[in-house]
């Protein structure tokens, strides 16, 4: 499935720079079943694909623990992380 989440205030005063993009990647593609789709800058919203509802909690404290807190869910859908090829 596929979530847009809001970043809630940053810890530091510099909301986004290409240094926190990608911390933000690099921390989040450790976590199986996850892939970022985008890290959007101007909106300060984040988009990812998961498998189970277990891994967008496992993001959710991840970005908490990196300083990059979610404000709340923008908009959840359906889609695949794997396609299947058939």
């Amino acid at each position: 499935m596929k979530v847009l989440m809001k970043f809630d205030q940053l810890k530091n005063d510099n909301l986004y720079d290409t240094n926190c993009e990608w911390k933000i990647c690099r921390n989040l593609s450790r976590i199986m079943d996850v892939k970022v789709v985008n890290v959007n800058e101007n909106k300060h919203t984040l988009s990812i694909i998961y498998e189970n509802p277990k891994t967008v909690s496992k993001v959710i404290d991840e970005l908490r623990r990196i300083g990059c807190p979610i404000k709340y869910t923008i908009k959840t859908s359906k889609a695949e992380l794997f396609r299947r090829l058939e």
